[in-house]
């Protein structure tokens, strides 16, 4: 999990390009800062629920948030799809499961 901190920007880049999102209805910068250093030092990350897009989303805008989370939990629930109709090929291919 993460843990929210203040960290250099080097640090939090790690030579990778970081993407500057500007919203159209954003909070003062003032009310961002306050939003974020309100949560230093929380955990409980989670890819799906809590992630970094979700708490700069809600730091900026109020809205908890991540279209990365969203995108994720639509091609996991494909994936489970893709698995399940593996599965009957599998068990009908053997002579299992017939469908009537």
């Amino acid at each position: 999990g993460g843990v929210v901190a203040y960290v250099a920007w080097s640090d939090f880049a790690k030579n990778h390009r970081v993407e500057v999102v500007h919203h159209q209805r954003s909070l003062p910068p003032h009310e961002v800062m306050r939003r974020a250093e309100s949560k230093l030092g929380n955990d409980g990350f989670s890819l799906l629920s809590a992630n970094c897009e979700h708490f700069a989303n809600w730091c900026a805008t109020d809205q908890w948030e991540s279209s990365q989370a969203v995108a994720l939990a639509s091609m996991s629930k494909a994936a489970c799809v893709v698995l399940v109709v593996a599965a009957a090929i599998s068990v009908i291919g053997r002579g299992g499961y017939r469908i009537a």
